[in-house]
C-alpha cells in the first residue's frame, strides 16, 4: 500500500453523459500536477454511504416540510439544535432499551439527525 504525499488535493468531476442520465463518472485531479487517481475501496465505500444517506435525508426532508430546522413550533418553543438533541435522544434510547420499531432503520436516521444538528449548530435557523 503507497501512501500520497500530503500535498495531494483531490477534486471530484462529476460529469453527466447523454447516454443514461442517472450514470455519473467520477475522476479526481490532483490539483497539484493535474494527474488522475483512483479511488480505493473504503473511499468509494464511504462516497457511496453518503451520497445514500443524502438522498435519504433530502427526501424525508421534503415529506416532512423541513420540520427539523424549520418546525411550526405548535407545542415546543425550543430552538432547532435543542429539538434534534432531545430526537437524538429518543433514537439513543430506542438503543439501549433495544425498543426497534419495525421499518425504521434507526441507524440512518440517527446518522440524519446528526448531519442536521451539524448543519442548525452552523446556520441560523429561526
Amino acid at each position: 500500500m503507497q501512501c500520497e504525499p500530503p500535498n495531494n488535493i483531490f477534486i471530484p468531476i462529476k460529469i453527466r453523459t447523454n447516454k443514461k442520465p442517472e450514470e455519473t463518472i467520477v475522476i479526481e485531479v490532483d490539483q497539484i500536477s493535474g494527474l488522475d487517481y483512483p479511488r480505493n475501496k473504503t473511499e468509494e465505500a464511504i462516497k457511496k454511504e453518503c451520497d445514500r444517506l443524502a438522498e435519504m435525508l433530502i427526501s424525508k426532508n421534503r415529506s416532512y416540510g423541513n420540520s427539523a430546522l424549520d418546525p411550526c413550533r405548535i407545542f415546543s418553543k425550543s430552538d432547532n439544535v435543542e429539538q434534534l438533541k432531545v430526537r437524538i435522544d429518543d433514537k439513543l434510547s430506542r438503543f439501549l432499551r433495544g425498543n426497534e420499531f419495525p421499518g425504521d432503520n434507526d441507524i440512518d436516521d440517527l446518522m440524519g439527525y446528526m448531519v442536521l444538528l451539524s448543519i442548525a449548530q452552523k446556520e441560523t435557523w429561526k
